[in-house]
């Protein structure tokens, strides 16, 4: 087992950052202030106290990143079945060393036991481990109450895609210890306007996805309290109307936030630019969407009965097919893809908001994620090196509630890959 650096937070510390990438105006120089846990201020640094800033320009501060989605990372799942409480904490770690600090790990459709299984290791390891439950905010469930279309479904195992049933969803929440946050449905499927109605009622986000509803379908699930969009422009039909379809009915329907995989895999540019246009400031959430393959190495690999391949640039799908298989960027990298798509000459700060206030207040933790220095708030940071040339966002410093996690210098914690990759590992690209 790793001997983790969380210790208990300093009775009180400062520190000066630089709040804008290549700038060194006095305005964008701060002095984060916290005791214990939890910030009590931000403010304007003295002149004094300048020259402690990082000297690069590049290097900046920012609340640590919010993922709604992620299914697992670095060789490591959530839903597999021998991970253990010490696996699932590996896990968190290793998605708290990208970036992102608070996440909702997300289990998707499969045998009941399985999913039960799932939920209980989880919270046995928050309960465990005082560092995992700062991190976890919560869980995504999606499916298994999703379209059997298959290309509508996608990665979700038709076998068990079955109608809603409140008892079952019960089950799981109590699996959960009551963690389940978010949960994914297609509207369209018989009974689901009223299984949304009493999903809500249980205080769950209800988000649509896998689903080929129409607009009257959409708008009956927005009534009975569906508040989000899972990963807009996926999880949908590959051929439908030009116009109307299920994406212009969603993106116009202003009371639903939309969640986007800007992954360069799964997105093309052009349609993150379009969705970044329509949807309300408030509304739009960047996710990963990461699964276990994420962070391995380019090369072949067995994935079922077939041969998957993982290219240098991060896509992971089928050999020579189109067909992907996951989402392998962590949600550093998808804002970092995002400031490049949108193409309006600015830096991952003016958009950091799609990775962390908004998400924030869609699940109702402001006051968990928040903005910076925010008193009250837990002081939760990244210190990042922004490179804009080669499209890279890169921790420097990580603290969670007032514990340096992470330094590049003096205390480069790391985790080993999970066995996931070696499990699956057949060949080198290049051999």
């Amino acid at each position: 087992m790793i001997d983790y650096p969380w210790q208990d937070p300093p009775e009180q510390e400062r520190l000066v950052v630089r709040l804008y990438p290549g700038s060194n105006a006095s305005s964008s120089i701060a002095v984060l202030e916290w005791v214990g846990e939890f910030f009590v201020g931000i403010r304007p640094a003295k002149e004094s106290e300048k020259h402690f800033v990082p000297r690069d320009p590049m290097i900046f501060a920012t609340p640590g990143l919010f993922d709604l989605m992620i299914n697992g990372y670095w060789g490591r799942g959530f839903e597999n079945e021998d991970i253990g409480i010490d696996g699932i904490r590996d896990l968190c770690w290793s998605i708290a060393l990208s970036g992102t600090t608070c996440f909702l790990p997300t289990i998707i459709t499969g045998d009941m036991d399985f999913m039960l299984a799932a939920m209980s290791n989880i919270d046995a390891a928050c309960r465990a481990y005082p560092d995992v439950a700062a991190m976890v905010a919560g869980i995504h469930q999606e499916g298994p109450w999703i379209s059997p279309m298959e290309e509508v479904r996608g990665a979700h195992s038709s076998a068990h895609i079955k109608p809603p049933n409140i008892d079952e969803f019960d089950r799981l929440q109590r699996a959960s210890g009551n963690r389940i946050r978010m949960l994914t449905v297609a509207p369209e499927v018989q009974g689901m306007i009223s299984f949304i109605r009493q999903v809500v009622a249980r205080n769950v986000i209800v988000s649509l996805g896998h689903h080929q509803a129409d607009k009257v379908t959409i708008e009956k699930a927005v009534e009975a309290g569906a508040r989000c969009i899972t990963h807009l422009g996926n999880g949908c039909p590959l051929m439908m109307p030009r116009h109307p379809n299920l994406l212009w009915e969603q993106l116009a329907e202003d009371k639903l936030y939309a969640t986007i995989i800007v992954d360069g895999h799964h997105l093309d540019p052009a349609t993150v630019k379009v969705f970044y246009r329509t949807k309300p400031r408030d509304k739009l959430i960047l996710i990963s969407d990461a699964i276990p393959m994420a962070g391995a190495p380019p090369g072949y690999y067995r994935w079922g009965n077939e041969t998957a391949e993982m290219l240098p640039n991060g896509r992971f799908g089928f050999h020579k097919s189109p067909l992907l298989i996951g989402a392998t960027a962590p949600l550093a990298q998808c804002l970092a893809n995002f400031v490049e798509f949108v193409n309006e000459g600015k830096t991952p700060v003016d958009y950091i908001h799609y990775a962390t206030k908004v998400p924030a207040v869609l699940t109702g933790l402001s006051h968990i994620v928040s903005n910076l220095g925010q008193p009250g708030t837990p002081a939760t940071f990244v210190i990042w090196r922004w490179d804009p040339v080669a499209l890279k966002l890169l921790p420097q410093r990580i603290v969670i509630r007032g514990r340096m996690i992470y330094d590049v210098e003096v205390l480069p914690t790391k985790v080993s890959l999970g066995p996931e990759v070696e499990k699956h590992f057949l060949r080198n690209l290049v051999e």
